[in-house]
């Protein structure tokens, strides 16, 4: 296995989930035994996730001076502590590329491996560059997990899809509904396949836990995305059950983990996780979670979740929801066994083929 992989996707930012997408999906490819490393791309990123001493007027104009400067420092720390862990945690390119010079990096690799997220939705990526359109076409292209958040391809969007994506030897994505309008925009054969982190076991994740430094027991609130709803039913479920509640938000520092194992050792410790996050529902379920949640738009990718987990009855605006509903687990971790060896197949085969498809290639 010496040909050599490069993964573009969303990394530079102070996103939990992107960040764990991103390492669960490096270390499944180095875990199948290849020469693996992520490329340092950066794109434009909103004030929410990445600050600059620019940027404090601004937030401050929109959430007033306390929750403007709060949400500027918490950030602030969190794009410092992120930048050390993604170097800490995975083997990175060396040049730091831009939309600029992107085309420098056009034949640095055997392999270019686009990762999920929202990486094909131009709303969020800025323009093709998640597509490979940088990359000379004597390279292998790939995706795993790939994601956008249409309803429905934008008309004018279309043509580009088919472009690119017709490049492509192998793609994948992640919600169900994609892998249906693909397969009819591009009339070719689109797997799907589970987000990056399912890959890797439940025991792997709970080892990035750390210590627990909550006093009393807690709920926790992350990403809501009808707040009176999701936020009334919870503290609704602390009354009744006596918990305190903690929604995670950088506009204050006691509730904004800095670090990603922050994030996760809140969801593991929490006596119940209300969420409207793609990936706090997914660590909820890692870590074997009593939760509830709704489907926060994008609303595919929750949905596309509950209806392989078969999970709908937890969903608040469901109608066989109720508040003392809890995961059937012993369903819950069979269909995600399930999921994950089906996924770690076609991405083992996808690797293959590319490595086959370079010899013939170069």
């Amino acid at each position: 296995m010496g040909k050599k992989i490069g993964i573009i996707t969303f990394c530079d930012n102070t996103n939990y989930g992107s960040y764990l997408q991103t390492y669960a999906l490096y270390k499944s490819v180095k875990m199948l035994g290849y020469s693996v490393e992520v490329i340092d791309y950066r794109k434009k990123v909103p004030d929410y996730e990445m600050v600059t001493l620019k940027s404090l007027p601004k937030l401050i104009e929109q959430h007033g001076y306390d929750y403007g400067l709060s949400l500027w420092i918490n950030i602030f720390h969190m794009q410092h502590a992120f930048k050390l862990i993604i170097k800490q945690s995975m083997k990175v390119s060396r040049t730091t590329y831009t939309a600029k010079n992107i085309g420098r990096c056009s034949d640095k690799y055997d392999i270019y491996l686009v990762g999920s997220d929202l990486v094909w939705d131009i709303r969020y990526a800025d323009d093709y560059t998640y597509m490979l359109n940088f990359v000379s076409d004597n390279r292998v292209k790939l995706a795993y997990a790939a994601s956008y958040g249409y309803d429905e391809i934008p008309v004018s969007e279309k043509k580009y899809f088919r472009r690119y994506l017709s490049k492509f030897s192998h793609i994948s994505v992640r919600e169900y509904n994609n892998k249906i309008e693909l397969e009819n925009l591009l009339e070719r054969n689109i797997e799907h396949v589970c987000d990056p982190t399912m890959l890797l076991s439940n025991y792997f994740w709970k080892k990035q836990i750390g210590e627990n430094t909550q006093k009393k027991d807690y709920i926790l609130i992350y990403m809501p995305d009808d707040e009176k709803k999701i936020i009334g039913e919870a503290k609704r479920y602390a009354r009744k059950h006596r918990l305190n509640v903690y929604m995670i938000n950088k506009k204050k520092r006691e509730y904004c983990p800095r670090t990603p194992k922050d994030f996760l050792t809140l969801i593991y410790y929490a006596s119940k996780v209300y969420t409207g996050s793609y990936h706090g529902l997914l660590f909820s379920i890692y870590f074997e979670k009593n939760f509830s949640y709704i489907n926060r738009k994008p609303g595919n990718r929750l949905k596309t979740v509950a209806e392989i987990l078969n999970i709908d009855r937890l969903n608040i605006e469901s109608k066989e929801y109720d508040m003392e509903n809890e995961p059937d687990y012993d369903e819950i971790k069979r269909l995600e066994a399930e999921f994950r060896e089906k996924s770690l197949k076609i991405l083992r085969k996808m690797l293959r083929d590319g490595e086959k498809q370079c010899m013939f290639r170069l």
